[in-house]
């Protein structure tokens, strides 16, 4: 059984060490003298007893069988953890040992020592093999559990800038992002909808408040749209004005209740399009406040303390200074306000430029009107030390500012001294003499402004604050600033006619490269002016 002999006619089995595994017959065994042969060819051995074997001398050959490999014990389950927060980890083992009669078998596993285990239980299958290939076979268990990720400390941003999104279309045929409030008609007068933002558009459900972009369209009537949290009253203050027949835009911010909505109040008949843009999460050092009054120069209105009011419309070339903080709820410490700045009652075409009173009037504009209009617009407005705004008014017109929130020196928003940074037209120029000149923009076209590193920005800002105006249009169009690494998304800034001068307030991401872009569907000139942003987080 092991390559020896038997004093049974000097009976061999095979050469040398190796043993016969197969059928016994002459050919691999020689029998006694003279020379003999197996009677019959044996089966394979395949039992753990001996074997008797008759030859043709009648002796009687007792061979033990060769047996197969044999693990003397089962291995035990070898237990790993990963690195924090990976979900797979290098595991390393050692082979389990198997004895043999006739040898030292070969082990082999799979996986194998050192193979990459996910986290849970892995079965591993272990073969012993000997030196004429009989095996034996075992197993055990890796089992891997997750180290969870160490919390990494996150400063929360201010302002979070989202791909512009659809939320409300209620004309016919139109979409939204997510299908909902859509083609249920124009709002009648005197109606308030609600309208839920958590949750859609890449608003979390926590979120505090929110940066709209409000269009009124298909309107007929004259009147105003306000925007409010919903959980609160109405208020004296409005976002855009409604001109029968023409389409109006404006950027809001405004809070949102507990119920995740906003309430749009509308004094009367229009459809209404809003697009989200980004969010102020809960940790925001934002505060928002119920749109408050702080300036009415019309006869027989009101503010929310009874102060700057009634004083009549500014004359041409007028700077008139407005007191924010220590007003309507608005701190001392405040840094930047949102406003919202209505121009009606207009004697001529003209444009209006809010800025911080300790500064000079820079070179930039926050709205544009014709004459005999009512146009509004919003700005996210550096404050001067003692809190303070000017507003300056090319030609007479009456002036409404009501603000909706501030930043405080604690801030991410970062507000700045507006400076031109687009300026298409030939003559006027930008703050450093970048991007301009190069004349109307065709319809159709997409145009990159590089805004990172230019008009008091640093390189690694995350959002921009622009002022965006169209002016000598050739037909009517919309414009959709967006991030220039992303789709052009199916929203819109602001909306003009032919022959018209329109501007709106834009939140909008930057690339990472620090670019913004700009769609507009008709021929216009496009003119752009920064007025704050947020950097990166670290």
């Amino acid at each position: 059984d092991d390559g020896g002999s038997v004093d049974a006619g000097s009976v061999t089995f095979g050469l040398g060490d190796v043993g016969v595994t197969g059928p016994v017959t002459s050919s691999n065994s020689v029998i006694g003298t003279p020379p003999g042969s197996v009677d019959s060819p044996s089966g394979l051995l395949t039992s753990d007893d001996a074997l008797p074997v008759p030859t043709s001398q009648n002796r009687v050959l007792l061979m033990l069988l060769d047996r197969a490999p044999f693990f003397p014990s089962t291995p035990l389950d070898v237990s790993a953890a990963t690195a924090a927060g990976d979900n797979s980890v290098a595991v390393t083992f050692g082979l389990p040992v198997a004895q043999d009669l006739r040898s030292t078998p070969t082990v082999s596993c799979v996986p194998g020592s050192g193979s990459m285990f996910a986290v849970g239980t892995t079965p591993v299958s272990c073969t012993a093999t000997d030196s004429v290939g009989l095996t034996a076979v075992t197993g055990f268990d890796v089992i891997v559990t997750a180290t969870a990720a160490t919390p990494t400390t996150v400063t929360p941003t201010d302002f979070v800038a989202v791909p512009p999104a659809r939320l409300l279309d209620t004309r016919p045929g139109t979409a939204t992002i997510d299908g909902l409030f859509v083609g249920n008609g124009p709002q009648t007068a005197g109606s308030t909808l609600k309208l839920p933002v958590a949750g859609r558009g890449g608003v979390p459900a926590n979120a505090g408040a929110v940066a709209l972009n409000v269009t009124a369209t298909n309107t007929t009537d004259n009147g105003f749209v306000t925007v409010y949290r919903c959980d609160m009253t109405l208020p004296t203050a409005s976002n855009l004005n409604l001109n029968p027949g023409v389409n109006v835009p404006n950027s809001v911010i405004t809070a949102i209740d507990a119920n995740g909505e906003v309430c749009l109040f509308t004094s009367g008949m229009t459809g209404l399009i809003v697009d989200v843009g980004g969010y102020f999460p809960s940790t925001s050092t934002f505060t928002t406040i119920n749109p408050a009054r702080l300036i009415d120069t019309r006869p027989g209105t009101a503010t929310i303390d009874g102060t700057s009011l009634g004083a009549g419309p500014t004359t041409a070339g007028q700077t008139t200074v407005i007191q924010v903080t220590g007003r309507a709820g608005v701190l001392a410490g405040a840094t930047a306000a949102a406003l919202n700045l209505t121009l009606t009652g207009t004697s001529a075409s003209l444009f209006a430029t809010i800025f911080p009173c300790d500064t000079t009037r820079p070179d930039a504009s926050n709205i544009n009107a014709a004459a005999g209009a009512t146009i509004a617009n919003s700005a996210i407005s550096k404050l001067a030390t003692d809190g303070s705004i000017c507003v300056f008014t090319e030609q007479s017109t009456d002036l409404i500012v009501d603000v909706s929130g501030w930043f405080t020196n604690t801030s991410d928003y970062v507000a700045v001294t507006p400076a031109r940074l687009l300026e298409t037209r030939q003559g006027p120029t930008t703050i450093d003499g970048i991007s301009q000149g190069a004349g109307l923009v065709a319809a159709n076209s997409t145009t990159t402004l590089q805004v990172a590193g230019r008009g008091g920005a640093p390189a690694n800002i995350a959002t921009v604050v622009v002022n965006v105006t169209v002016t000598g249009t050739i037909s009517p169009g919309f414009i959709t600033v967006y991030p220039c690494d992303q789709p052009r998304p199916t929203a819109s800034n602001l909306n003009y006619g032919t022959g018209t001068t329109v501007a709106n307030n834009v939140i909008v991401k930057t690339s990472p490269t620090g670019t913004i872009c700009f769609y507009n569907e008709a021929a216009t000139h496009l003119i752009t002016d920064i007025n704050g942003y947020l950097p990166t987080q670290q």
